[in-house]
Protein backbone atom coordinates (compact mmCIF):
# COMPACT_ATOMS: atom_id res chain seq x y z
CA UNK A 1 0.00 0.00 0.00
CA UNK A 2 2.83 2.38 0.90
CA UNK A 3 4.57 1.59 -2.40
CA UNK A 4 1.35 2.43 -4.26
CA UNK A 5 1.02 5.75 -2.45
CA UNK A 6 4.68 6.52 -3.13
CA UNK A 7 4.21 5.74 -6.83
CA UNK A 8 1.14 7.97 -7.05
CA UNK A 9 2.92 10.83 -5.28
CA UNK A 10 5.89 10.53 -7.61
CA UNK A 11 3.57 10.53 -10.64
CA UNK A 12 1.99 13.79 -9.46
CA UNK A 13 5.44 15.25 -8.83
CA UNK A 14 6.88 14.64 -12.31
CA UNK A 15 4.65 17.13 -14.22
CA UNK A 16 5.60 19.82 -11.69
CA UNK A 17 9.27 19.33 -12.58
CA UNK A 18 8.43 19.42 -16.29
CA UNK A 19 6.36 22.59 -15.86
CA UNK A 20 9.25 24.22 -13.98
CA UNK A 21 11.66 23.27 -16.75
CA UNK A 22 9.40 24.65 -19.50
CA UNK A 23 8.94 27.79 -17.38
CA UNK A 24 12.71 28.20 -16.99
CA UNK A 25 13.13 28.05 -20.77
CA UNK A 26 10.46 30.72 -21.17
CA UNK A 27 12.24 32.90 -18.60
CA UNK A 28 15.42 32.49 -20.67
CA UNK A 29 13.57 33.83 -23.72
CA UNK A 30 12.34 36.77 -21.64
CA UNK A 31 15.80 37.43 -20.19
CA UNK A 32 16.14 40.90 -21.82
CA UNK A 33 12.85 41.90 -20.16
CA UNK A 34 14.25 40.84 -16.78
CA UNK A 35 17.52 42.66 -17.52
CA UNK A 36 15.52 45.83 -18.27
CA UNK A 37 14.61 45.91 -14.56
CA UNK A 38 18.22 45.22 -13.51
CA UNK A 39 20.31 47.05 -16.15
CA UNK A 40 23.35 47.22 -13.88
CA UNK A 41 23.73 43.43 -13.80
CA UNK A 42 23.00 42.04 -17.28
CA UNK A 43 25.67 39.32 -17.17
CA UNK A 44 24.67 38.22 -13.67
CA UNK A 45 20.99 37.95 -14.61
CA UNK A 46 21.82 36.01 -17.77
CA UNK A 47 24.04 33.49 -15.96
CA UNK A 48 21.49 33.07 -13.15
CA UNK A 49 18.79 32.25 -15.70
CA UNK A 50 21.16 29.84 -17.46
CA UNK A 51 21.79 28.15 -14.09
CA UNK A 52 18.03 27.95 -13.49
CA UNK A 53 17.55 26.19 -16.84
CA UNK A 54 20.32 23.69 -16.02
CA UNK A 55 19.03 22.92 -12.51
CA UNK A 56 15.42 22.52 -13.64
CA UNK A 57 16.57 20.42 -16.61
CA UNK A 58 18.39 17.99 -14.34
CA UNK A 59 15.20 17.47 -12.33
CA UNK A 60 13.22 16.06 -15.28
CA UNK A 61 15.63 13.16 -15.89
CA UNK A 62 14.09 10.45 -13.70
CA UNK A 63 13.59 7.43 -15.99
CA UNK A 64 16.60 5.47 -14.69
CA UNK A 65 19.38 5.76 -12.12
CA UNK A 66 22.02 5.77 -14.88
CA UNK A 67 20.40 8.64 -16.77
CA UNK A 68 19.80 10.48 -13.50
CA UNK A 69 23.51 10.30 -12.60
CA UNK A 70 24.58 11.30 -16.11
CA UNK A 71 22.18 14.24 -15.99
CA UNK A 72 23.53 15.45 -12.67
CA UNK A 73 27.15 15.05 -13.83
CA UNK A 74 26.44 17.10 -16.95
CA UNK A 75 24.43 19.62 -14.93
CA UNK A 76 27.21 20.18 -12.38
CA UNK A 77 29.79 20.47 -15.17
CA UNK A 78 27.59 23.09 -16.85
CA UNK A 79 27.18 25.08 -13.64
CA UNK A 80 30.96 25.13 -13.15
CA UNK A 81 31.48 26.24 -16.78
CA UNK A 82 28.76 28.93 -16.54
CA UNK A 83 30.23 30.58 -13.45
CA UNK A 84 33.80 30.07 -14.62
CA UNK A 85 32.85 32.12 -17.66
CA UNK A 86 31.16 34.73 -15.46
CA UNK A 87 34.28 35.30 -13.35
CA UNK A 88 36.69 35.06 -16.33
CA UNK A 89 34.74 36.82 -19.08
CA UNK A 90 37.78 38.50 -20.56
CA UNK A 91 39.64 35.21 -21.08
CA UNK A 92 39.18 34.06 -24.68
CA UNK A 93 39.00 30.38 -23.68
CA UNK A 94 36.28 30.73 -21.03
CA UNK A 95 33.25 30.78 -23.37
CA UNK A 96 34.08 27.49 -25.11
CA UNK A 97 33.60 25.09 -22.14
CA UNK A 98 30.26 26.76 -21.35
CA UNK A 99 28.79 26.58 -24.84
CA UNK A 100 30.09 23.09 -25.66
CA UNK A 101 28.87 21.62 -22.37
CA UNK A 102 25.50 23.35 -22.88
CA UNK A 103 25.17 21.73 -26.30
CA UNK A 104 25.94 18.26 -24.90
CA UNK A 105 23.53 18.81 -22.00
CA UNK A 106 20.79 20.11 -24.31
CA UNK A 107 21.11 17.12 -26.65
CA UNK A 108 20.96 14.79 -23.63
CA UNK A 109 17.77 16.47 -22.39
CA UNK A 110 16.20 16.43 -25.87
CA UNK A 111 16.88 12.69 -26.16
CA UNK A 112 15.24 12.13 -22.78
CA UNK A 113 12.17 14.21 -23.70
CA UNK A 114 11.81 12.49 -27.08
CA UNK A 115 11.91 9.07 -25.39
CA UNK A 116 9.25 10.21 -22.93
CA UNK A 117 6.97 11.60 -25.67
CA UNK A 118 7.38 8.69 -28.08
CA UNK A 119 7.18 5.76 -25.66
CA UNK A 120 4.66 7.00 -23.10
CA UNK A 121 1.55 4.86 -23.40
CA UNK A 122 -1.02 7.66 -23.13
CA UNK A 123 -1.39 11.43 -23.31
CA UNK A 124 -0.84 13.04 -19.92
CA UNK A 125 0.19 16.40 -18.50
CA UNK A 126 3.74 15.08 -18.39
CA UNK A 127 3.72 14.32 -22.12
CA UNK A 128 2.10 17.67 -22.98
CA UNK A 129 4.64 19.75 -21.03
CA UNK A 130 7.48 17.53 -22.26
CA UNK A 131 6.34 18.36 -25.82
CA UNK A 132 6.39 22.10 -25.03
CA UNK A 133 9.79 21.85 -23.34
CA UNK A 134 11.15 19.82 -26.26
CA UNK A 135 10.13 22.47 -28.78
CA UNK A 136 11.62 25.27 -26.69
CA UNK A 137 14.79 23.24 -26.17
CA UNK A 138 15.09 22.64 -29.92
CA UNK A 139 15.21 26.39 -30.55
CA UNK A 140 17.68 26.82 -27.68
CA UNK A 141 19.97 24.19 -29.21
CA UNK A 142 19.78 25.90 -32.59
CA UNK A 143 20.93 29.17 -31.00
CA UNK A 144 23.91 27.45 -29.38
CA UNK A 145 24.99 25.83 -32.64
CA UNK A 146 24.63 29.17 -34.45
CA UNK A 147 26.81 30.74 -31.76
CA UNK A 148 29.53 28.11 -32.30
CA UNK A 149 29.37 28.73 -36.05
CA UNK A 150 29.65 32.50 -35.54
CA UNK A 151 32.68 32.00 -33.26
CA UNK A 152 34.33 29.65 -35.76
CA UNK A 153 33.44 31.82 -38.79
CA UNK A 154 33.16 35.46 -37.63
CA UNK A 155 30.67 37.33 -39.80
CA UNK A 156 28.70 34.18 -40.70
CA UNK A 157 25.60 36.07 -39.51
CA UNK A 158 24.79 39.74 -39.96
CA UNK A 159 24.08 40.81 -36.36
CA UNK A 160 22.98 44.01 -34.68
CA UNK A 161 24.59 45.25 -31.46
CA UNK A 162 25.93 43.21 -28.55
CA UNK A 163 24.69 40.00 -26.95
CA UNK A 164 25.66 37.57 -29.70
CA UNK A 165 24.32 34.44 -27.98
CA UNK A 166 20.88 35.91 -27.34
CA UNK A 167 20.67 37.37 -30.86
CA UNK A 168 21.43 33.98 -32.38
CA UNK A 169 18.98 32.26 -30.01
CA UNK A 170 16.36 34.78 -31.14
CA UNK A 171 17.30 34.02 -34.77
CA UNK A 172 17.00 30.28 -34.09
CA UNK A 173 13.48 30.59 -32.67
CA UNK A 174 12.22 32.89 -35.42
CA UNK A 175 13.64 30.42 -37.96
CA UNK A 176 12.22 27.41 -36.10
CA UNK A 177 8.68 28.80 -36.30
CA UNK A 178 9.32 30.07 -39.88
CA UNK A 179 8.66 33.67 -38.85
CA UNK A 180 11.94 35.33 -39.87
CA UNK A 181 11.85 39.11 -39.41
CA UNK A 182 14.99 39.57 -41.52
CA UNK A 183 16.83 41.68 -38.92
CA UNK A 184 19.44 38.92 -38.47
CA UNK A 185 20.64 37.44 -41.74
CA UNK A 186 22.77 34.33 -42.42
CA UNK A 187 25.54 35.50 -44.74
CA UNK A 188 27.94 32.56 -44.99
CA UNK A 189 26.85 29.44 -46.90
CA UNK A 190 27.26 27.36 -43.73
CA UNK A 191 24.97 29.76 -41.83
CA UNK A 192 22.33 29.55 -44.57
CA UNK A 193 22.52 25.76 -44.50
CA UNK A 194 22.12 25.77 -40.72
CA UNK A 195 19.11 28.10 -40.98
CA UNK A 196 17.46 25.69 -43.42
CA UNK A 197 18.14 22.77 -41.08
CA UNK A 198 16.61 24.59 -38.08
CA UNK A 199 13.51 25.50 -40.10
CA UNK A 200 13.02 21.94 -41.35
CA UNK A 201 13.66 20.50 -37.87
CA UNK A 202 10.92 22.72 -36.42
CA UNK A 203 8.36 21.58 -38.99
CA UNK A 204 9.34 17.92 -38.64
CA UNK A 205 9.05 18.13 -34.86
CA UNK A 206 5.52 19.53 -35.02
CA UNK A 207 4.47 17.03 -37.70
CA UNK A 208 5.79 14.03 -35.77
CA UNK A 209 4.41 15.37 -32.49
CA UNK A 210 0.89 15.75 -33.89
CA UNK A 211 1.07 12.27 -35.44
CA UNK A 212 2.25 10.70 -32.17
CA UNK A 213 -0.29 12.47 -29.95
CA UNK A 214 -3.19 11.71 -32.33
CA UNK A 215 -2.00 8.09 -32.54
CA UNK A 216 -1.93 7.78 -28.74
CA UNK A 217 -5.38 9.36 -28.43
CA UNK A 218 -6.87 7.14 -31.17
CA UNK A 219 -5.26 4.03 -29.70
CA UNK A 220 -6.59 4.80 -26.23
CA UNK A 221 -10.11 5.41 -27.53
CA UNK A 222 -9.96 2.28 -29.64
CA UNK A 223 -8.96 0.17 -26.67
CA UNK A 224 -11.71 1.80 -24.56
CA UNK A 225 -14.24 0.93 -27.26
CA UNK A 226 -13.09 -2.69 -27.37
CA UNK A 227 -13.25 -2.89 -23.57
CA UNK A 228 -16.79 -1.54 -23.45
Amino acid sequence: MSNLLHSEAEHREVPVRMICFAGALLVLLLCPVVIAFFPQYPKLVFELVFSLVVLSGVQVVRDSRRHFLIGWALGLANLVAIWLYFFHQHASWSSWPRILLLIVFTIFLLAHLFRLIFFHRSISLEVIFASVAGYLLLGFLGGQICFVLECALPGAFKLEGAGILFQLTYFSYTTLITLGYGDIIPVHAAAKSLALFISIAGQLYLTLLVAILVGKFTSKNGLSGIGS
